[in-house]
């Protein structure tokens, strides 16, 4: 089957700058580069690396406010010793040491996160710190690796885009007990004193459902993975039966299928993406009488939009999909009816969180907040005949 180039998820390359700082950092601290070497200089490394100068010079900015390299004037730049003797240190440029902070996240996306990305950088920027990003890839192994990198860095708090699952990463829970400055983002961990800032998943799904009992199904399908333990998609799941109940409508079990994998890693292998979809059309194949669905994620209606191409239904003729979040509507001559999640509002206020509480004004134990996201109107759906 062929697959057309909607269902791709666009993921957000690296600056070359983070790269080459990465490699730097991680030869650094394995040692690879000894304590003390001179590094070559900026014109060397920008030959090496195929960049700009203007590109090394931030790579190396960001080293060198995390105090793993030292800039002496006439000298070069070392890699800095576990202390240096006044005559090193006399000619060290002074130069502010702004607050690294670290993001975990599973992956940052046109459709959804880059918002909560640039709402996250612009809050941490106006207070004089810098972010320093680990993409999970939605795998906790990957998660609990790049929380314990970013400590080792010495990052002064923590803002979490937690991973799908049941299980919480030991890591999170450690750092709470510790009462290090963390927070949460987009995701919360029941019964684990962080703040998290989402947005009103129960309340999203409930209008989306609402709507489309109002445009005259009755026969409407939840698609997503497995809800048991995932927070966002049981209080998803919690707003679609809501809404059910407030129409005097029973919830057929059966029209809602976890069909989907969890994690982002298998979102970024096309065989994967094929084998969703042919998931959604045995789906409808099976369902005949669903007229509509909820896709509990964006992902999840581009294999709903694409099993109905396959199967030759019409959206929203014969099928009606409304979602979460996707491409700017602006943007776009064609777009999912969704909802508009505020994702700039979930990062700005989880950094003024995680502030407080490094500026010892909070503790992490303090009340997460939920934001109220706006209903879109799209052309995936449509009033029908009653």
């Amino acid at each position: 089957m062929t697959r057309s180039n909607g269902v791709n998820a666009l993921a957000i390359e690296s600056p070359l700058y983070e790269k080459i700082y990465l490699q730097l950092r991680d030869e650094i601290l394995s040692g690879k580069i000894a304590s003390g070497e001179l590094l070559p200089p900026e014109p060397i490394l920008s030959q090496r690396y195929g960049v700009s100068r203007i590109t090394t010079t931030r790579a190396l900015q960001i080293l060198s406010e995390q105090g793993l390299i030292v800039r002496i004037r006439g000298k070069g730049t070392f890699v800095r010793k576990p202390a240096l003797s006044k005559e090193e240190t006399s000619g060290v440029l002074t130069e502010p040491s702004p607050k690294p902070i670290g993001y975990v996240v599973p992956n940052i996306r046109d459709t959804y996160g880059i918002e909560i990305f640039s709402g996250i950088e612009c809050a941490i920027s106006k207070r004089g710190g810098f972010l320093i990003t680990e993409r999970t890839y939605g795998d906790p192994d990957r998660e609990q690796a790049a929380i314990r990198r970013l400590l080792e860095l010495g990052v002064k708090g923590l803002i979490v885009y937690p991973v799908n699952g049941k299980y919480y990463n030991p890591e999170i829970l450690r750092l709470s007990l510790e009462k290090f400055p963390v927070v949460l983002v987009d995701r919360l961990l029941p019964r684990i004193p962080i703040p998290s800032f989402t947005s009103d998943n129960r309340m999203a799904a409930y209008l989306l459902t609402e709507h489309l009992l109002h445009c005259g199904h009755q026969n409407i399908a939840f698609l997503a993975h497995a809800i048991d333990g995932t927070a966002t998609l049981e209080d998803r799941y919690a707003g679609y039966v809501a809404a059910h109940r407030n129409a005097n409508l029973p919830v057929a079990q059966k029209l809602c299928p976890a069909i989907f994998s969890e994690t982002e890693l298998d979102n970024r292998d096309h065989e994967y993406m094929d084998q969703c979809v042919s998931l959604t059309e045995a789906f409808f194949r099976t369902q005949k009488n669903v007229t509509a669905v909820v896709a509990a994620e964006y992902n999840f209606a581009m294999y709903a939009y694409e099993a109905c191409n396959s199967l030759g239904y019409r959206v929203p003729d014969d099928m009606a999909i409304a979602t979460f979040d996707g491409p700017c509507p602006k943007t776009t001559p064609w777009h999912f009816t969704h909802i508009r999640q505020d994702q700039c509002a979930m990062g700005t206020l989880a950094v003024e969180s995680l502030w407080a509480q490094i500026e010892n004004e909070t503790t992490n134990d303090n009340a997460s907040q939920t934001i109220p996201g706006r209903l879109i109107l799209g052309n995936s759906t449509r009033m029908i005949a009653r």
